[in-house]
C-alpha cells in the first residue's frame, strides 16, 4: 500500500513537472535564424520564391494574411466568414484586392533582390511545406510593410511573440483608420 502511494505520488509529480515544463517552453522566446537568399519571384501577396543553399524555397510571409489573387477555396472560405460578420464583398473585388497585393510585393521584392530570412526554430514549416519567415530587405521588414500599407491584414496563428504581435496589430489598426487598400473596402 505504501509503495503504491509513493508511486502514485512520484508520477503526479512528474506529470506535473512535465507540464510545468512545456508550459514554460511555450512561452519562451524562440530562437531565431537568419538565412541570406535572392528573390525569385512573389506568388501571391504573402507568398514568394527564393534561393538559398542552391535550392529554391516557397516561403509564406509569418504573421500577414493578403486577399487570393485568383478564385480558390480559401477565397471562397474568406468570403463566407467576410458574409458572417456582415462585409458584402463581392468575389472579383477580392480577387482584385489580391492581385493589388501580390503587384506590390513584386514591387518590394523584385526578381533577383538579396534578402534575409528570419525563422523561429520549431516553427519553421506551415502545414504545406512552406518556409515560414519574416522577410528584410536592407533591414526594412516586408511583411510588416504589407500590413502597414494595407495589403494584407495581421494574422496569427500558433505561437506568436508578444512584441510582433503588438507590432503587426498595431499597423493594422493604423491601415484601417487610414481605410488604405483592403480596408477600404472591407470598412464600407
Amino acid at each position: 500500500m505504501a509503495i503504491k502511494n509513493f508511486l502514485t505520488s512520484a508520477i503526479l509529480l512528474l506529470l506535473l513537472f512535465s507540464a510545468n515544463v512545456l508550459l514554460a517552453l511555450h512561452y519562451l522566446p524562440h530562437v531565431k535564424k537568419q538565412k541570406e537568399a535572392i528573390v525569385v519571384r512573389a506568388v501571391d501577396g504573402d507568398t514568394i520564391v527564393v534561393r538559398f543553399d542552391n535550392k529554391t524555397e516557397k516561403v509564406r510571409l509569418l504573421f500577414i494574411d493578403a486577399m487570393e489573387s485568383e478564385s480558390n477555396s480559401k477565397l471562397m472560405r474568406d468570403v463566407e466568414k467576410l458574409h458572417k460578420n456582415g462585409i458584402y464583398v463581392k468575389k472579383k473585388d477580392m480577387i482584385e484586392l489580391g492581385k493589388r497585393a501580390a503587384n506590390y510585393l513584386k514591387s518590394l521584392l523584385p526578381y533577383q533582390s538579396k534578402i534575409t530570412l528570419e525563422t523561429w526554430e520549431g516553427k519553421e514549416r506551415d502545414k504545406y511545406g512552406r518556409l515560414l519567415a519574416l522577410v528584410y530587405d536592407e533591414g526594412k521588414n516586408i511583411n510588416l510593410e504589407m500590413v502597414k500599407e494595407g495589403y494584407a491584414r495581421a494574422y496569427f496563428l500558433g505561437y506568436v511573440p508578444q512584441p510582433e504581435k503588438i507590432l503587426f496589430s498595431k499597423a493594422e489598426e493604423e491601415a484601417k483608420a487610414r481605410k488604405s487598400v483592403i480596408w477600404k473596402v472591407l470598412n464600407e
